[in-house]
Formats: C-alpha cells, structure tokens, sequence
C-alpha cells in the first residue's frame, strides 16, 4: 500500500468527536472509557488523540466497518 493509500485509509477510519466545553478537562481515559461505556469494542480502536483544547478528538477505527458502528451509536444523546 503506498503512502497515499495508507493515508486515505486511515482517513476513511476515523471519526471526529467534539465533547461538552461545559464539561471537565477530558484526558484520554475519559474518552476511552467512554467509548467502551457506549459499547465500541477494544479491539476495534486503533488510535486515539485530541485535536484541540481537550474537547476535539480524533478516533480511529481499525476497519471502515468499525467506523460504521462508531457512526450508529447514540453517544452524547442521553
């Protein structure tokens, strides 16, 4: 796979999350957990980051099919 290929992969895979600016500093854990809370599998994530100020994050999926998943669940809307 070139290295164009593996960035438009990588893209395809991820999904951008911006969380509550009401809320506390968000770190890694909380968003992990989170997203294990909601029922994305472990195995599924893989990659995690902040984009900015703690509450823009970037996941990245290990298939488009996981982002797919991601993409159906009810996250934020409780």
């Amino acid at each position: 796979m070139s290295e164009v290929e593996s960035f438009k992969s990588r893209l395809e895979r991820t999904v951008k999350i911006q969380l509550s600016s009401e809320g506390r500093p968000y770190g890694r854990k909380d968003v992990l957990d989170g997203l294990l809370g909601a029922g994305v599998p472990r195995k599924a994530i893989e990659a995690l980051g902040v984009r900015e100020r703690n509450v823009d994050w970037e996941v990245t999926l290990c298939t488009a099919a996981d982002r797919n998943c991601l993409l159906q669940l009810p996250l934020g809307k409780n």
